[in-house]
């Protein structure tokens, strides 16, 4: 038992069973084709939406609220969409594709009770 089970296995209340297990992080990244407001600097645009991709895909400050991604949560497109969509320069998205640890997910992506999202590498094409 590591240290960090030993502490919390003192503390315990009798009867109950502590398990410590690490998380499995999952890298997700977006594969996007976003068309933008017109007159808008496409490279900024582009740079912009990884930006903003990556903030909401971190581990401990994204999320949905910036307080962190909670274990077990799925990646929804819909979250995804909203978050390109939301970003300057962005008019919609023409198409979407989630990627799970580099494979092609055709819906959500779904995390096991310990899963915890990590920004991978994103493909933004911007028109």
């Amino acid at each position: 038992m590591d240290c960090d089970a030993a502490y919390l296995n003192r503390r315990r209340i009798v009867g109950t069973r502590v398990i410590v297990a690490a998380p499995v992080y999952v890298e997700v990244s977006v594969r996007a084709k976003v068309q933008s407001y017109p007159g808008k600097n496409i490279s900024q645009v582009q740079q912009q939406i990884i930006q903003s991709l990556n903030q909401f895909f971190h581990p401990l400050f994204g999320g949905s609220d910036g307080k962190g991604w909670v274990f077990g949560r799925d990646v929804y497109r819909s979250e995804v969409l909203q978050v390109i969509d939301e970003t300057p320069g962005s008019d919609r998205v023409l198409s979407l594709e989630l990627l799970a640890d580099g494979k092609p997910q055709c819906g959500n992506i779904c995390l096991g009770s310990l899963g915890l999202v990590a920004a991978g590498q994103h493909d933004i094409t911007v028109v």
